[in-house]
């Protein structure tokens, strides 16, 4: 159901992912193809935004602050996944793998070099203090607009 509370927490997010893409970029190997990259994180924003943050707003400030660091861990936890699956469809599309357990197997490591990646500490931060942010924000939308 549509509440001002999911529109605007679905919408900061995804403005928190854009910003902290743009903000990976320069992080990444320069032979990095970023492709769809920034549209794939807006859009895994908006729906964590939605389900997660705006769906549980109105349980108070100490919930909102759960709220926020919870959707952060979930987004981070599903952009690597997305972006490991992609680079892994990638090298298999070389024939980098003797098989399909390989490529899974392989999932995990890259997905441990992107998250290393976002253990940058400006990065962790923001995402974080975003989170947080947004979520207090969500809750003072849900309190005034009922």
């Amino acid at each position: 159901m549509l509440t001002a509370a999911r529109l605007f927490s679905a919408t900061l997010m995804a403005a928190l992912c854009w910003v902290v893409s743009d903000m990976l970029r320069p992080l990444m190997p320069e032979s990095t193809v970023f492709g769809w990259f920034n549209y794939v994180n807006t859009a895994l924003g908006l729906i964590i935004g939605w389900r997660m943050i705006g769906a549980k707003a109105g349980a108070g400030l100490v919930s909102a602050i759960s709220n926020g660091i919870t959707a952060i861990v979930g987004l981070v936890f599903f952009g690597l996944f997305v972006h490991a699956l992609n680079e892994m469809l990638r090298l298999s599309m070389r024939r980098a793998y003797q098989d399909p357990l390989q490529g899974i197997e392989d999932m995990f490591r890259i997905g441990a070099e992107y998250g290393a990646l976002v253990l940058n500490p400006n990065i962790a931060l923001i995402l974080i203090a975003g989170g947080v942010a947004i979520a207090i924000i969500t809750e003072v939308i849900n309190s005034v607009w009922r």
